[in-house]
């Protein structure tokens, strides 16, 4: 019998870039169809395949394409692995259909794999279906800190830059007037407010361009969000932005760990 000695991978191969497929790594011995193992590659038995033309890193007279390589053993490079130790990666692995999220309402939308895949890695720029789940864990957030009629949020999709501005102003307009709220905007780039124009000329809105943290990595900025987000309503702030805003200091590792296993756990929850 095999016996699996750790968890499962994730494959590339391309420096890390795009994945072309999940596996298994298995420690059988130091040859693989009677070749000495390098120091830098291992023994993995593809599971799942995502680009079946890909060519594999270590091509054989029998294995030359990902495809080829489904249930079989082949030799990977160890720099073209990354191995899942995430639970919720090792649940969406062997998922194809995407998570189905409620709003308020009969509103719902679906967190495709992929986005999901990219929460899990914590080193890439989070999709808009992200922060949207984001929204829904943070509606629950305020219904446990009975503060519904203080806190309430735009859906993000309506204000992702590939909407147009019809659909945003509409969509905000509703927003403030079902829940008679007042709509502060605070661009994250304090110098680009003028990409913002599309929601300018709303009623009850106010813009505040507080300077804020700065991050150190470009895949950062949707976890920027994600904690200001949890930190005014936290806080209960309705008006006094430097509460939260005015510190340019980077936020910890753990800060953007912290939102990062929150919204795990909620995805978790509905798989």
């Amino acid at each position: 019998m095999t016996r699996r000695i750790s968890q499962k991978s994730v494959n590339y191969v391309d420096n890390k870039h795009h994945i072309v497929a999940y596996a298994y790594i298995y420690k059988l011995g130091p040859t693989i169809h009677n070749q000495l193992l390098d120091n830098d590659i291992v023994r993995v038995a593809v599971t799942r395949v995502l680009h079946s033309n890909v060519q594999v890193p270590m091509p054989t007279d029998e294995v030359t394409k990902v495809g080829e390589a489904l249930n079989d053993f082949i030799q990977w490079l160890k720099r073209l692995l990354r191995l899942v130790s995430n639970k919720l990666m090792l649940r969406i692995t062997s998922r194809k259909d995407p998570v189905k999220f409620d709003f308020k309402g009969n509103e719902f939308f679906y967190l495709p794999t992929r986005d999901i895949m990219k929460l899990c890695m914590k080193t890439k720029e989070l999709i808009y279906t992200i922060l949207r789940t984001w929204v829904v864990y943070m509606e629950h957030v305020c219904t446990q800190l009975g503060n519904n009629d203080v806190h309430g949020f735009v859906d993000p999709f309506f204000i992702h830059a590939e909407n147009d501005q019809d659909s945003s102003q509409s969509h905000i307009t509703a927003k403030l007037f079902e829940g008679n709220k007042v709509c502060y905007f605070a661009p994250y780039l304090r110098n680009d407010i003028g990409e913002y124009n599309k929601l300018s000329g709303l009623r009850k809105s106010t813009w505040n361009t507080h300077p804020c943290q700065r991050q150190l990595f470009n895949y950062e900025c949707g976890y920027y969000i994600m904690i200001h987000m949890l930190n005014i309503v936290l806080a209960g702030i309705t008006d006094s932005w430097e509460l939260v805003f005015g510190d340019k200091n980077t936020f910890t590792y753990n800060k953007i760990m912290n939102v990062q296993e929150r919204c795990v756990s909620l995805i978790l929850e509905r798989l």
